[in-house]
């Protein structure tokens, strides 16, 4: 539903347990004030979620803790994705910046192993 009527109060436990046993494809958007929420689905079960709020910064932060277990998510490993990535006109609006990053860094690392 695109609309911007305003919706009954809900319970987000109840709407997420009907997506789940509904076996729903799509994405879930709630915004509420200035922030939205997307939350995505295939079959009913849960893709992957974020929200608005420096949701870059997040990535950036599990990535840093993960470059002590990946020597090759250096520093400016990440800076470049970040400046790739973190700019809102990205080509696919469909899927969030750091989701298309995670896609791209999983690419390069396997592109590198099979070079």
């Amino acid at each position: 539903m695109r609309s911007n009527e305003i919706l009954p109060k809900f319970s987000p436990a109840d709407i997420l347990a009907k997506i789940s046993g509904s076996e729903a494809t799509g994405c879930l958007i709630v915004s509420y004030n200035s922030v939205t929420w997307r939350i995505y689905f295939h079959s009913g079960e849960l893709i992957y979620a974020h929200h608005s709020l420096d949701s870059f910064g997040r990535l950036e932060r599990h990535l840093r803790r993960l470059s002590y277990r990946i020597p090759t998510l250096t520093s400016p490993v990440r800076n470049k994705v970040r400046l790739k990535f973190e700019n809102e006109s990205q080509i696919n609006q469909d899927l969030p910046c750091e989701y298309q990053a995670i896609a791209f860094l999983s690419l390069v690392r396997y592109s590198n192993n099979n070079e």
